[in-house]
C-alpha cells in the first residue's frame, strides 16, 4: 500500500493540506507478525520513475575528471513494448559541456561502459556536482524524461575513486515540492511564535503600520530557510 500524510491548515483562503511525507510498505511485510512497526516517512517522489544508475568518478592531475557511465538496471519502460531506448546527458554544475551516450534500443538495463572527461582544477573539485539525466529516445515526438542523478563531490578525494550505483528520481521537481513545504513551515512558525506571545509575551513580534493602516509581520522562518510576509486584516492573517 501506498500512504500519504498531509496536515490540515486553516488560513484565510480556507484550509489548506500540508505535505507532510509518504511510504511504500512493502507487501511482504506480514502485519499478523508485529503488534506495532514504525516506518519512516520519505520525501514526494514520482513513482513512474525507477532504476539506478552505475558510475564510476576518478581525478588525474592535474586537471581531469574522468566521469563513466557503466550502466543501469530497472529503468522504466517509456515504449509501447514496456521497453525503452535510453542514454544517458552528462555535465557538471555550472557552465560545463552537455556530453551524451549512445543509444541501447529496446532494454531497460542499458551497458554504456563511456567515459567523459572534464577539465576542472583540483582546488575547485570538491565544488563539482556531477549531473546524469537519463532520456528515451523518439524518433518523432521529444525525448522522454527516464530519472536523473547527482552526484556531489564535496567528500570526493581526488586520489580516490567513486564506484557506485546511484537511484534515478524526479530531482527537477526539488525546489516545488521544498517551496510547498517552506509555505506550510512559515505558517507554522507564526502560530507558535503567537501561542508563546499570548502565553508569556515572548518572542516579541514587531507589528508594522502600512499606508491603509493594516498590521504587517515580517517573519524569518527558521525551518524552512525564508522569510515571508504577513498582513492582519479584520482579525484575520494573511498570508504572503
Amino acid at each position: 500500500p501506498h500512504l500519504r500524510v498531509f496536515n490540515n491548515l486553516i488560513v484565510s483562503s480556507g484550509i489548506n493540506a500540508e505535505y507532510g511525507g509518504e511510504l511504500m510498505i512493502p507487501i511482504d511485510w506480514d502485519i499478523l507478525d508485529s503488534e506495532t512497526e514504525w516506518f519512516d516517512l520519505q520525501d514526494q517522489r514520482d513513482w513512474s520513475i525507477s532504476g539506478a544508475l552505475h558510475v564510476r568518478v576518478r581525478y588525474t592531475n592535474p586537471t581531469t575528471l574522468h566521469v563513466n557511465v557503466a550502466s543501469a538496471e530497472g529503468l522504466c519502460g517509456k515504449n509501447s513494448n514496456k521497453l525503452s531506448d535510453p542514454y544517458v546527458r552528462v555535465t557538471l554544475a555550472g557552465k560545463y559541456p552537455v556530453k551524451t551516450t549512445k543509444v541501447i534500443k529496446n532494454t531497460v538495463n542499458p551497458v554504456w561502459s563511456e567515459t567523459f572527461d572534464f577539465a576542472i582544477p583540483v582546488q575547485l573539485l570538491q565544488t563539482a556536482t556531477i549531473l546524469l539525466a537519463v532520456y528515451n529516445k523518439n524518433l518523432l515526438e521529444s525525448d522522454d524524461f527516464v530519472g536523473e542523478a547527482r552526484i556531489s563531490l564535496a567528500e570526493f578525494k581526488h586520489f580516490h575513486e567513486i564506484d557506485n550505483w546511484f537511484p534515478l528520481a524526479d530531482l527537477k521537481h526539488v525546489a516545488r515540492h521544498r517551496s510547498e513545504w517552506s509555505k506550510g513551515a512559515v505558517e507554522q512558525e507564526l502560530r507558535e511564535a503567537l501561542v508563546a506571545h499570548i502565553a508569556c509575551r515572548s518572542p516579541q513580534l514587531i507589528f508594522n503600520n502600512t499606508d491603509n493602516q493594516d498590521r504587517v509581520i515580517r517573519l524569518s522562518c527558521k525551518k524552512a530557510g525564508q522569510k515571508s510576509k504577513i498582513s492582519i486584516k479584520d482579525g484575520r492573517l494573511i498570508f504572503d
